[in-house]
């Protein structure tokens, strides 16, 4: 039979590839059958592992290192990757070198997309690859030949046993209890591992996890053990110090996170991503000169760094300075044009900048990128508002609340929406779960007071713009309208101490509120 160029190449390779360490990927579109059969007739025994997404987490680094149960001509062929995303490609991406211990190849097969993610998420473990194969166009070519083999011989397909596995890796958004898993598995896999180097990667994995749960006695434990077997490596200490790093920051432990940064910078002055993680660092210290200077550090090691330019506008933007903002998002954009927030956060620089129309267009951008990013429903729905369409605004909330049920700030803004509307219950239920779900939420029970003034309830007004003033005693418009609910009430003395005479001449408070005080101030005097 006439074999297409790439199943030649797939199936040479394989054979190459007997009693070796060979990672190789698969694009596929449709079913694998015709693949295994082919493998199978070429003298090859398929052990299939297929990732489901409740298995047990050994189960795949187990089987694989089973290996030398198995004769010279197993291959492994792994399916479901996307079952495991995103926390399979964290855990293979850092423990990518166990598969240097499997001397047999392993086909990773998926679809374009499952290849694509794995890719762009996991590119350490993708630059291990030796191959890739894409069958996506000639794959109908392909099984057509082999149907007419099938048709002569009669072949009858028999399917082997079917593993499963999980790899997850570590993440802030997991549970005490997930945490405890990845610990399992790595303990685990230290008692099955020898080589120095792949120990010493499990250590600092398991130092970050110990410091998740905040046992700092076993974290460091761990990560004096990774230093100890790293000693001499500077580029390895100095991505350790700054995985650490990283994590102090998350547990938004900042001073500890800064003093391992600086130590990852101590020891490899090059490292670009340490300048960029310290930068993040400092802006959340409020301290975004700082910051500015790690990003352009950053940049200067690596004029490609799309994160360093984002982060870099961000920090512009705090500073108010939204043109600055905007050239380091359309720089972080031509670098990464699939960059969802740098599209967000330049419609956010846009927006500072009264330019709606165009804050809109970069919403729409990262929604048609990301149709599940719930803040580009909400800011786009801000903008709405901005430019008097508060229907279409209460919309996007909509959304950004189907999306995050929890979005304290959508109910607020929906309830603002719906003022505008002069739907003021409406308004009012939304504040009310605004609320519910913050109660720390001071403009929440000031726009709560609003409506209730809409709705000629001063009283109930007053009591809202009372509890935002006690947890914001600084809340210049809180005071503000508190005054005109007492003057609603004819309570003119009470609306007058709600005023400094500073801050009638600043002219921070209402027009027309000066106007009563100015008014009736005699009477009171």
């Amino acid at each position: 039979m006439m074999f297409t160029r790439s199943l030649k190449g797939f199936l040479t390779e394989l054979e190459l590839s007997k009693g070796k360490d060979n990672l190789i990927f698969v694009t596929l579109a449709g079913s694998p059958k015709w693949i295994e059969k082919e493998v199978e007739r070429n003298g090859f025994e398929i052990l299939r592992v297929e990732l489901k997404k409740d298995d047990s987490l050994f189960k795949l680094v187990d089987v694989l290192l089973k290996w030398r149960n198995t004769g010279e001509n197993t291959v492994y062929f792994v399916y479901g990757m996307s079952n495991q995303f995103p926390e399979i490609l964290s855990y293979l991406n850092l423990h990518r070198d166990f598969l240097y211990d499997v001397k047999r190849p392993v086909v990773v097969i998926g679809s374009e997309h499952e290849v694509r993610e794995i890719a762009k998420n996991a590119p350490d473990l993708w630059r291990f690859r030796n191959r890739t194969f894409d069958f996506l166009e000639r794959e109908p070519e392909i099984e057509a030949e082999l149907a007419e083999v099938e048709a002569e011989e009669a072949v009858e397909f028999i399917s082997e046993p079917i593993f499963g596995a999980t790899l997850p890796l570590f993440a802030f958004e997991w549970c005490d209890e997930e945490v405890k898993e990845r610990i399992e598995l790595n303990e685990h896999l230290l008692e099955i591992i020898s080589d120095e180097y792949r120990k010493s990667e499990i250590y600092k994995t398991l130092a970050v996890y110990y410091l998740r749960l905040r046992d700092y006695n076993k974290s460091s434990k761990c990560f004096n053990e990774f230093l100890q077997l790293k000693e001499g490596d500077k580029e390895g200490l100095s991505m350790g110090y700054l995985l650490r790093a990283q994590t102090f920051a998350g547990l938004k432990q900042f001073e500890k996170a800064l003093e391992d940064f600086d130590e990852a910078i101590k020891l490899n002055p090059k490292n670009a991503d340490a300048y960029n993680g310290r930068g993040i660092t400092y802006r959340k210290l409020e301290q975004h000169e700082r910051a500015i200077e790690d990003y352009n550090r950053a940049i200067e090691l690596n004029p490609n760094y799309a994160k360093a330019y984002y982060n870099r506008g961000n920090a512009y933007r705090k500073l108010n300075q939204p043109e600055r903002a905007i050239e380091d998002y359309n720089k972080a954009i031509e670098l990464n044009p699939d960059y969802v927030e740098a599209y967000n956060n330049r419609g956010l620089a846009y927006s500072d900048l009264k330019q709606y129309e165009r804050a809109i267009e970069d919403y729409n951008k990262a929604i048609e990128l990301n149709p599940d990013y719930a803040k580009a429903y909400y800011n786009r729905g801000n903008a709405y508002r901005k430019l008097n369409q508060p229907e279409r605004a209460i919309e996007d909330y909509n959304k950004a609340i189907e999306l995050n049920p929890d979005y304290v700030e959508a109910y607020n803004n929906r309830g603002l929406a719906y003022s505008d509307l002069k739907q003021y219950e409406r308004a009012i239920e939304d504040y009310n779960k605004a609320i519910e779900l913050n109660p720390d939420y001071a403009k929440a029970y000031y726009n709560r007071g609003n409506a209730y003034r809409k709705l000629n309830q001063p009283e109930r007004a007053i009591e809202d713009y009372n509890k935002a003033i006690e947890l914001n005693p600084d809340y210049v418009e809180a005071y503000n309208n508190r005054g005109l609910a007492y003057s609603d009430l004819k309570q003119y003395k009470r609306a007058i101490k709600e005023y400094s005479e500073e801050r009638i001449e600043e002219g921070t408070t209402n027009v027309d509120t000066t106007k009563i005080i100015k008014r009736e101030k005699w009477r009171v005097r």
